[in-house]
């Protein structure tokens, strides 16, 4: 079974759509999506949270199955699709999604499976490995060039800028979400595992599974040098340190970002036997 070593969950500005969950052999992080558009089509916190619980909920449910992982989280998602047609109050044309990061160990081999931008770092004795699919990175580029070009005017402020970039979010998404060209996530549409970010790795001794509001820690601010120096870290600690870097930033024009201060999730894991 997978042993947790360290966690942290940390709420950005608004709800939590960060989720980790772990079962048996397998374990996995989840990052919901803020919406970009008006309207609320769940009795969730939110449409992201709704989303990141349902897939949570099936993939323990499947977590034992003897199958292939691609074809379990596909299961996870077909599932959680059903009871969205079931519950929602529509089905609209960009429907919510989340960052869905998977591993499972199978003898002494690690599989993991990636869609869109949480971060699963896995150690072995040779090295240190990170997947992550930053497809979406290419779709948001227009996104985040009209946030810097407003936060360049003097006395912008981020909501200036959240304003600025959110149609290009929204047309991002419209054009680019789970379609071929494109960039893949967990939402309610099962075909976008066959586009996933999957592999193994033979003796893996710690896994990593983050969100990217943890990894801001390195993408965006300089408080650690490389994904080795994580497995060092309390990860308590580093969050703070997040926290404060994006405190002394509160309008976003040192570091542009989506977010003020992002939803903070990660568990540093190690297999026991």
């Amino acid at each position: 079974m997978w042993k947790p070593l360290d966690s942290v969950d940390k709420p950005g500005n608004g709800c939590f759509e960060d989720l980790a969950g772990m079962s048996g052999t397998m374990a996995w992080v989840l990052d919901g999506a803020s919406a970009v558009s008006d309207g609320q089509i769940t009795t969730s916190g939110s449409d992201a949270l709704w989303l990141v619980e349902h897939i949570d909920a099936h993939l323990r449910k499947l977590a034992a199955d003897a199958v292939p992982l691609e074809k379990l989280v596909a299961m996870a998602i077909e599932l959680t699709a059903a009871q969205a047609h079931d519950e929602w109050k529509a089905i609209p044309e960009v429907p919510p999604s989340a960052a869905l990061g998977v591993i499972r160990r199978t003898g002494d081999r690690t599989e993991f499976l990636v869609l869109a931008d949480v971060s699963v770092i896995m150690r072995t004795d040779a090295a240190v490995f990170e997947f992550i699919d930053r497809r979406v990175d290419r779709y948001n580029k227009s996104a985040h060039d009209a946030m810097v070009e407003t936060l360049r005017v003097s006395n912008a402020t981020y909501a200036d800028a959240s304003e600025r970039a959110r149609p290009h979010l929204a047309d991002a998404r419209r054009r680019a979400m789970n379609r071929e060209g494109g960039y893949w996530v967990a939402s309610i549409d099962k075909g976008a595992v066959d586009h996933a970010l999957t592999g193994a790795l033979d003796g893996v001794r710690e896994v990593i599974l983050a969100s990217d509001g943890f990894m801001r820690a390195l993408r965006l601010f300089p408080l650690v040098d490389d994904v080795e120096e994580l497995f060092e870290c309390d990860f308590e600690d580093l969050a703070a340190r997040v926290r404060r870097a994006e405190e002394n930033d509160p309008h976003t024009r040192g570091y542009p970002r989506w977010s003020v201060s992002d939803d903070i999730c990660a568990r540093r894991l190690r297999w026991d036997d």
